[in-house]
């Protein structure tokens, strides 16, 4: 044994600093309430010590002050460190995420339930004049259902609500809102998209950074401008090549297919795959528009295209907007 392993002398047992940290806990139990930033208390083996961590100096409170006041009596028992962030549960897999609502995560609709599988990608969270809250997504995804749902981290349904409006063959933007029924099925909803980190840098533009929590302000005052970097997280794509980002080319371009004419769309390059259809394109916190389709062969190209998301807020007659 002494030939593989370090053999050295300790000051205090684990049973001790079990002990310790027990007691530590308990003051911490007993000063904190719920909403302040916690004390985290672990024992750290090699150091033979209890491990406090507290939050850094301007997250500190009085409750907090009267923690590490309490158990000075421990002080050679103990170390005291500092972390930036508050703990969080892991809300977010590839596809889905727990409540809050977001965008970018995959969604999917029917008639009469909901089926299995992703049919499409949210898009931004918006709000309407009166307060109801609605997911703005591409308005071709309709035929897949009335009733639309996502899923939870750990992939059961929960359901979103029904299709609100559709502007796709009226107005001649491939776009629709689906109503969050808040109450009905218990969501919070932010103003934030779930941003994929890629593994594609396409044309020389880097991927996004992975971000659960990516707040999306407003809407840019242009869908996009020729030579500008954009990035987009699809449900889908982000799963394979994670969320992808790539330069605007072209704008304001009319397209038919399928007897429909989409207007109001930019060509931009980036990463996308079937079921992407709805997802957040965005720059700098601002939303751009959602995404529509492709026109080339390939997972990633130069003939992916967007809505413009200001267009659609116009022809929602500006009762929508961004949450």
């Amino acid at each position: 044994l002494s030939n593989a392993t370090d053999i050295v002398d300790t000051e205090y047992s684990f049973r001790h600093l079990q002990k310790i940290r027990e007691k530590v806990s308990e003051i911490v139990f007993d000063e904190l309430e719920q909403g302040d930033w916690p004390i985290q208390v672990g024992i750290i083996t090699d150091e033979n010590k209890v491990l406090v961590h507290i939050p850094t100096a301007d997250r500190i409170t009085d409750k907090h002050k009267d923690v590490l006041k309490k158990i000075e009596k421990y002080s050679n028992e103990i170390e005291v460190a500092t972390y930036e962030d508050i703990p969080r549960e892991e809300a977010c897999n590839w596809w889905f995420c727990d409540s809050p609502l977001r965008g970018a995560v995959g969604i999917k609709g029917s008639l009469d339930g909901y089926e299995d599988g992703i049919d499409c990608t949210a898009g931004f969270v918006v709000i309407g004049n009166s307060g109801t809250k609605y997911i703005v997504t591409a308005g071709h995804c309709e035929p897949a259902g009335n009733g639309w749902a996502t899923e939870r981290n750990n992939y059961t349904t929960k359901k979103i609500g029904p299709i609100h409006d559709s502007i796709y063959e009226q107005n001649g933007l491939d776009a629709m809102i689906i109503k969050i029924r808040e109450d009905t099925y218990n969501w919070d909803v932010e103003d934030w998209i779930m941003v994929r980190g890629g593994t594609v840098s396409w044309n020389g533009y880097s991927p996004p950074s992975y971000n659960e929590e990516y707040h999306i302000s407003d809407s840019n005052n242009s869908s996009g401008l020729v030579g500008e970097r954009i990035c987009v997280s699809g449900a889908i794509s982000s799963y394979y090549e994670g969320g992808s980002c790539g330069a605007v080319h072209e704008v304001d371009i009319s397209w038919t297919a399928g007897g429909v004419t989409t207007t109001d769309l930019v060509r931009a390059g980036y990463c996308s795959r079937d079921g992407d259809s709805g997802s957040p394109v965005f720059r700098n916190g601002k939303a751009l528009g959602i995404h529509r389709g492709t026109g080339a062969t390939g997972i990633c190209n130069d003939y992916k295209y967007y809505t413009g998301m200001n267009p659609i807020i116009r022809e929602f007659n500006y009762n929508i907007d961004i949450y």
